[in-house]
């Protein structure tokens, strides 16, 4: 089990199984107990995260039956699984080129933020897979990445685009990343929070980590649609930049092929969510990012290794999270 599938479903036995069906011998476990777990959720929970719930009990009762061999079949069955109806489709927010480039320029956000941020718009990996890359998966010669271990087990390989390569030869050499260093070296499951903060943030009071205005406001980017909670819209989450890539890719004539290679989306259906975007991006003639390496300021103020070291060594440049303090950009 994945790390992060692994925590979440902690997370869902502690609060919402474990309390129903106690400590129980899995041979006893019945389709009842799964009937009554779900009949306690909270009656404002979604229709994905009901789903989530169920899908934990029976992934369990799964590998009770192998490789457990504790039981002799699943006494839940697939037809029992709820589906979502398509009414519980949100609208999905996605960045716009000025603000993407808002984002890249404000020096107030760290700047391993702000690259997590452009690779996810330019490349579309899941923020997984990106948290968990390391240099030696990234061959900054010949400008690929290969993602050998993924959510669908599928390895890719693709060829990066030339202003990430750019911008990860100017960071690698501004870490002095090894080939076992992670790239970014973040934890990206506060990805949405960082982004977009607190939705009740209060400019009035100071910001603090309980008052966090999050990256987006931090570059005047205040757009209300990528705040909105409604019945029919989410507000924008760290999987919206993959989104906005795929949108991108789409308007910008590029096969399906092509965005697949780079995505994992296994077919056309799942592809088939972003196309009226990329129509109207399309329509509206929004362009296209510009490049990663030329938007953030540090990557323009020194672009050779050797003499970025000498200027670092002479003026003692301050830390990335010391730039939190910095004035907006």
């Amino acid at each position: 089990m994945r790390e992060k599938d692994s925590t979440r479903d902690k997370e869902i036995l502690r609060l919402h199984i474990n309390p129903q069906i106690g400590l129980r011998r899995l041979t006893t476990i019945t389709l009842g107990d799964a009937e009554k777990v779900m009949a306690s959720l909270p009656k404002d929970y979604a229709p994905r995260s009901r789903k989530l719930v169920a899908q934990c009990m029976r992934k369990v009762l799964s590998y009770a039956v192998y490789p457990g061999r504790h039981l002799s079949q699943n006494p839940i069955p697939r037809e029992w699984m709820p589906r979502i109806p398509k009414s519980a489709n949100k609208a999905k927010s996605y960045l716009y080129p000025e603000e993407d480039a808002a984002l890249m320029k404000c020096s107030r956000i760290p700047i391993e933020r702000r690259i997590t941020y452009g690779i996810l718009m330019r490349e579309g990996m899941r923020a997984g897979e990106l948290s968990s890359l390391r240099w030696r998966d990234v061959d900054l010669k010949r400008g690929v990445v290969k993602l050998d271990e993924n959510k669908t087990d599928d390895p890719r390989v693709w060829a990066l685009s030339w202003d990430v390569v750019a911008a990860l030869k100017w960071w690698r050499d501004e870490q002095g990343g090894e080939d076992d260093d992670l790239v970014i070296g973040l934890d990206l499951r506060d990805g949405a929070w960082w982004l977009r903060g607190d939705d009740a943030y209060d400019a009035t009071k100071p910001e603090s980590s309980t008052n966090n205005p999050g990256d987006l406001r931090r570059a005047r980017v205040d757009r209300a649609e990528l705040w909105e909670r409604s019945k029919s819209r989410q507000p924008i989450r760290l999987h919206d930049l993959r989104a906005t890539f795929v949108t991108v890719s789409l308007a910008d004539g590029k096969p399906e092929t092509w965005v697949t290679d780079r995505t994992g989306h296994r077919s056309s259906q799942m592809l088939a969510l972003y196309t009226r975007q990329a129509r109207t991006w399309r329509e509206l003639d929004l362009g296209t990012f510009g490049p990663l390496h030329k938007l953030v300021p540090e990557m323009k103020r020194h672009p050779k290794g050797t003499e970025r070291s000498r200027l670092r060594d002479l003026n003692s440049r301050p830390t990335v999270y010391e730039t939190v303090a910095l004035p907006l950009s």
